[in-house]
């Protein structure tokens, strides 16, 4: 029976909270009361119906993530502290046996600031590598926003769409916009062409056309009312006095780390498109003190 099952998983909890919408699963391998009191405090400021239960062996995990299938929506493991995050292996595994719907977080004061450890990780499929609260937090609230399982969604209609990669569905035009990147930022080719829900056409590198092709109307990644074809970019160099390290920011499609910047909107000063596209990307606020370089490119 479900109560026995889950009772041989998780001996110490008898009934999870099921009236809550969502499951998520915290694994530290060395959980204390404290590491609980931070599981509650993530869901309450996610603000979004949402459990959050706390493990310490990788066996119950993954026990719990077969039984909770249904419900569980990302799963976060503490990461150690030297070498290959014993974390990682846990969250391979998860979404090796569960499903690649499921939205993982290596939890990690050294990896969150080690951009190649970060680019290690995501290139395993590990959706973020993070050690503040805050961040942890929204992640939660918006993997919490869709629908969980695929295959229990209902079917859907024309104005809804399946993600091509992990099949999570009733996705709106907006909404695979915005989860394509953050559940898919490490995909770079996939092994034959997939197809676009929105438009049908077939692509490989199915993120970067989706990102692309279908940003939002009125959003700054929107191409489709450009009717001149005169793009304006800009790079913000950042430099951290305190210890000489330099901002960059993870790009989708696994592409690596680059500067922050993008594109200048029609009327925009580039000064203020640069201190915006720095806020947007890495959520840091900048005081620019000069001009670098200026480059233009003729096309015919």
């Amino acid at each position: 029976s479900f109560c026995t099952l889950l009772a041989r998983v998780c001996p110490t909890r008898i009934l999870l909270h099921r009236s809550m919408k969502h499951l998520g699963i915290f694994y530290h391998p060395g959980a204390t009361a404290e590491d609980r009191k931070r599981a509650t405090a993530w869901a309450a400021k996610a603000s979004t119906e949402v459990e959050i239960v706390v493990e310490s062996s990788p066996d119950k995990v993954l026990g719990l993530a077969e039984v909770e299938r249904e419900r569980l929506a990302f799963v976060i493991a503490k990461a150690g502290t030297a070498g290959q995050p014993p974390g990682v292996a846990v969250l391979a595994s998860v979404m090796a046996g569960v499903g690649a719907h499921i939205f993982t977080i290596l939890y990690s004061h050294t990896a969150s600031p080690n951009a190649s450890w970060r680019l290690d990780v995501a290139d395993q499929g590990i959706h973020m590598v993070t050690h503040r609260d805050d961040e942890i937090a929204i992640a939660i609230r918006r993997c919490t926003s869709h629908p969980v399982l695929p295959e229990r969604q209902q079917a859907a209609d024309q104005h809804k769409y399946a993600c091509p990669i992990c099949g999570i569905q009733n996705l709106d035009a907006i909404a695979l916009w915005e989860h394509m990147p953050m559940f898919h930022v490490a995909v770079k080719k996939t092994r034959r062409a997939l197809k676009c829900p929105i438009c049908n056409e077939y692509d490989s590198t199915i993120v970067v056309h989706i990102h692309d092709a279908h940003a939002p109307p009125g959003h700054p990644e929107d191409t489709s009312r450009r009717g001149i074809p005169l793009y304006s970019f800009g790079l913000v160099v950042v430099r951290r006095k305190s210890d000489g390290k330099f901002l960059v920011v993870q790009e989708y499609s696994s592409q690596g780390y680059w500067l922050p910047g993008g594109g200048i909107d029609a009327g925009e000063l580039p000064d203020v498109a640069a201190k915006r596209e720095c806020l947007e990307e890495a959520g840091v606020k900048v005081k620019l003190t000069g001009l670098l370089r200026v480059e233009v490119t003729p096309s015919g």
